[in-house]
């Protein structure tokens, strides 16, 4: 459920829906992009109630990693304002987009990949998940929070804008705080010496995603995937070679 070599800081996952108001709503018959709350869409369609239907394509990443893809939201609301359409998710999304990252223009926190001399990774959010419910366009933004951010610098960060883009935002059941594991613990300096065993150079990495080692106090995501591998999680053919499986057990 990750990759090596130690992930000994994990960051959190959070997913915030919200929920616009468009008094132009009547223009749109149906609004459909994103199918899971932790991918990026590489399609997003719109039909107008003449009839028209336009589709808008990227590419699928998991959206722990939003600069991997290319987020097929970001590409429809970048089309509806070059024609000058005022939805407020398109405004709110075309102001904060920035490299397909939301974070950076919404300020949830400093912008560091630091706490202190520990390398936490950095807050990222995207948007996922978008659709079209009677008057209201509902958009997912899924927020992987470094370890030290709760759900309440989230939430205070985003309700700031609930005005100007007239929108109101709720945090939907699944948050997961960040986690992090003392370095000099002795099961990660064994893991340490185990993987340089096996030729390679061990480190001591922040984890974009999340995973299982979140169940239990103490734990961390080790492997299965190697840094030579190529990335494909939550992608289509997402897949694993037998080599990498067959090393990894070992």
């Amino acid at each position: 459920d990750g990759d090596f070599p130690i992930c000994n800081a994990e960051k959190g996952y959070a997913d915030v829906l919200l929920t616009f108001m468009e008094p132009n709503a009547g223009l749109i018959a149906s609004l459909c992009a994103g199918d899971s709350p932790n991918s990026i869409p590489s399609k997003a369609a719109l039909t107008w109630t003449d009839g028209t239907r336009e589709e808008f394509h990227g590419k699928s990443a998991h959206s722990s990693e939003p600069n991997e893809g290319n987020n097929a939201i970001l590409r429809l609301a970048g089309a509806l304002a070059g024609r000058g359409h005022t939805f407020n998710f398109v405004r709110f999304l075309n102001d904060f987009a920035s490299d397909e990252d939301l974070c950076p223009a919404l300020r949830i926190d400093d912008g560091s990949d630091y706490i202190g001399r520990d390398r936490v990774g950095r807050t990222t959010a995207c948007p996922t998940v978008l659709s079209a419910v009677g008057g209201e366009v509902r958009l997912n933004l899924n927020i992987r929070q470094k370890f030290g951010v709760d759900r309440e610098d989230i939430l205070t960060a985003v309700n700031g804008y609930c005005a100007q883009y007239g929108f109101t935002a709720h945090m939907l059941p699944g948050y997961l705080p960040g986690t992090m594991v003392s370095t000099a613990t002795e099961p990660l300096r064994i893991m340490k010496e185990v993987y340089e065993e096996y030729g390679y150079k061990a480190e001591f990495v922040a984890s974009a995603g999340t995973s299982y080692a979140k169940a239990m106090p103490n734990f961390v995501s080790w492997g299965p995937v190697f840094r030579t591998d190529p990335n494909c999680f939550h992608s289509e053919n997402e897949r694993l070679s037998l080599n990498t499986l067959i090393v990894a057990s070992k």
